[in-house]
C-alpha cells in the first residue's frame, strides 16, 4: 500500500490507510521520539555558542520542528 502510493505519486487516497497503518505499527510514534532525540542532540550542541538571540533562534527551531503537528 505505501509503495502503491509512492510510486502513483498521487496517492491522496492512500494517505489515511497508509497513517492507520503507521499508527499501527508504531512507527509514528517511533519516528516522533528519534525526532526528539535528535532535536536534544542539536539543543546541547548548540551550548557551546555564546547566549545570543540568533542561539536562542536555533533553538526554538529544534523545538517547532519536533512539536508541530504537520
Amino acid at each position: 500500500m505505501i509503495r502503491t502510493a509512492i510510486e502513483q505519486g498521487n496517492g491522496r487516497h492512500l494517505l489515511e490507510p497508509v497513517l492507520e497503518a503507521m499508527t499501527t505499527c508504531g512507527s509514528l510514534e517511533w519516528t516522533r521520539q528519534r525526532a526528539e532525540e535528535e532535536a536534544d542532540k542539536a539543543i546541547s550542541a548548540l551550548q557551546i555558542l555564546p547566549d545570543t538571540p540568533w542561539r536562542e533562534a536555533l533553538i526554538g527551531l529544534a523545538h517547532i520542528a519536533v512539536q508541530r503537528d504537520r
